[in-house]
């Protein structure tokens, strides 16, 4: 999502360059333009994957919350990535409700560190009779 003010200053001048595609969640009709751009994306073959959090949100490292299912209607392949960040030296969770952006980045880039177990899970295509709703589960 595109933020306005300074965060979508930055969102677009550091975040420009990666092909990123933006979206306003208050326009039911930018799901429509979205949607056809994210398809294009995934199937041109001279662009960088792209990468989706399905969940729509950012959560707070305790639990996952139900997949969006519009990134599974897309009918192609999905390799599924796990992110846990360990918060015994930074906790990189924002929670944009109790402190600025700007507070933000400069809590984490004055931290010792951000630390991050990721795993990289086994890719995953939609199964005959499966519904998109079942596959983002």
């Amino acid at each position: 999502q595109l933020h306005g003010g300074m965060v979508g200053v930055l969102q677009t001048r550091l975040l420009g360059a990666l092909s990123c595609i933006w979206f306003d969640r208050k326009d039911v009709r930018d799901r429509t333009k979205v949607r056809k751009r994210i398809q294009e994306h995934v199937e041109s073959s001279d662009v960088a994957p792209l990468l989706i959090f399905p969940e729509g949100t950012c959560v707070n490292n305790e639990y996952c919350v139900m997949f969006k299912k519009g990134a599974f209607e897309l009918d192609v392949e999905v390799h599924p990535v796990a992110i846990k960040y360990n918060k015994l030296l930074a906790d990189a969770f924002w929670n944009s409700r109790s402190e600025s952006f700007f507070a933000h980045v400069m809590r984490l880039m004055l931290s010792w560190c951000v630390v991050a177990d990721v795993w990289f899970l086994p890719p995953q295509r939609i199964h005959e009779g499966e519904t998109h709703e079942q596959f983002a589960q």
